[in-house]
């Protein structure tokens, strides 16, 4: 547990090599394999039966309706990319 002093900061070198391992663990698992597609497949459902619910509610303001909308969209472009990267 050296610590290094960079510009007047302290920095404990072990917790950040850690930290960098577990930052490209979750940028694997976000980017890579069937297990993202099923994350981003289970997100999608979510999200339509979220839209369903608020579309039946009469309180719903338009914009809510709209933000899940757009989560939505985002959300199956990212599917689709994910399973065009995993088919090549």
């Amino acid at each position: 547990m050296k610590k290094l002093t960079a510009h007047g900061l302290k920095i404990d070198r072990r917790k950040s090599m850690i930290s960098n391992l577990n930052d490209n663990g979750i940028e694997r698992k976000l980017t890579e394999g069937s297990s993202s597609i099923k994350i981003r497949e289970s997100k999608v459902r979510r999200l339509t039966r979220k839209l369903k619910g608020l579309e039946d509610k009469k309180e719903t303001t338009q914009r809510e309706i709209e933000i899940v909308q757009q989560l939505l969209e985002k959300t199956q472009k990212e599917l689709a990319e994910l399973i065009t990267k995993v088919e090549k």
